[in-house]
């Protein structure tokens, strides 16, 4: 269905499910992602993660950015924010995510019986 496009006719999120893919296909010990979610309705998102499971699993490591820190929880250890141009020290996830108040998104979706995954 895709095959005939070109990169720049595809939708964000197509476009995003691209890069994702484009960076696993090298298996790269690390892997950065910058809004790895961005543009990605919740079946992709569910998709998302169940590759970055299989991707931690066999010993990779993510080195993720996002401005909705709670949605790839699952995958993070510490958390830095980047305040008035400075990045701050590290914090325990789970301290950051209790602090905070952050639902946790996947534990309440799938919970529900929401996720398609």
């Amino acid at each position: 269905m895709h095959r005939a496009k070109s990169f720049q006719d595809l939708s964000r999120g197509m476009k995003q499910k691209a890069n994702v893919v484009v960076g696993l296909l090298v298996e790269p010990r690390l892997l950065l992602l910058d809004e790895p979610t961005s543009g990605l309705d919740y079946p992709s998102v569910v998709a998302l993660r169940h590759l970055l499971d299989e991707y931690v699993e066999g010993g990779g490591t993510l080195v993720l950015s996002s401005h909705a820190p709670d949605v790839l929880h699952a995958y993070v250890r510490r958390i830095h924010l980047l305040e008035d141009g400075h990045l701050t020290e590290g914090e325990d996830a789970d301290a950051f995510f209790a602090a905070h108040r952050f639902e946790r998104f996947f534990e309440a979706r799938e919970g529900d019986g929401v996720a398609g995954g």
